[in-house]
């Protein structure tokens, strides 16, 4: 959802004022959120799961967080546009540091929810995914000849299918090929 118009973009900044006061979150957490808002509303993010819910979903479930995929640790994202949301990350950790009186050195705080990869990681026992050069996620398994890059890839023998180079596409006819040779590997192994 494209916001355009003054009034949508009044409303919805109102809307999460609102919100983070109502529910007694501090100047820094409020202003770290309002900065993610504005530049949600002020760009135009491209990456297929940074999905923008609708108002009243917002005040049901959350804030403009809602809206944005941070995958990974905070200053080492894979995508863009997290600088707000690695400040507040590392305050929500500072915070439980201290809440707990911990010493940074020894531990190490993660304040993030579940998201895709643990998803994709149960599938892995079903289905094979696509390789991540030719358009996959890394949760699928990604390895290169000489290390194994995710955890997936290390619990699990993923088994990627790539794209006709030629083409660009991917061909049902090696598609399921490939699967049946695949399904046959994991029969055979049980």
């Amino acid at each position: 959802m494209i916001l355009n118009t003054r009034r949508r973009r009044s409303s919805l900044i109102f809307l999460i004022f609102t919100f983070c006061c109502q529910n007694g979150y501090s100047t820094t957490k409020r202003l770290l959120l309002l900065c993610v808002l504005r530049g949600q509303i002020d760009s135009l993010e491209l990456i297929a799961f940074e999905n923008f819910t609708s108002h009243a979903v917002m005040e049901a479930v959350g804030s403009c967080l809602t809206n944005k995929y941070s995958e990974r640790i905070p200053c080492k994202r894979y995508y863009g546009g997290n600088k707000y949301i690695d400040e507040l990350e590392i305050l929500c950790q500072k915070r439980a540091l201290a809440a707990f009186h911990l010493d940074e050195k020894k531990w190490g705080i993660n304040v993030q929810p579940l998201f895709g990869s643990s998803e994709n990681f149960i599938q892995l026992f079903l289905i094979h995914g696509l390789d991540l050069p030719h358009g996959g996620h890394l949760s699928h398994g990604f390895m290169t000849p000489k290390r194994r890059v995710s955890g997936t890839s290390i619990y699990f023998g993923s088994m990627p299918y790539r794209l006709d180079e030629s083409t660009g596409y991917s061909s049902l006819f090696d598609l399921l090929s490939f699967s049946g040779w695949y399904v046959c590997l994991v029969v055979d192994s049980i």
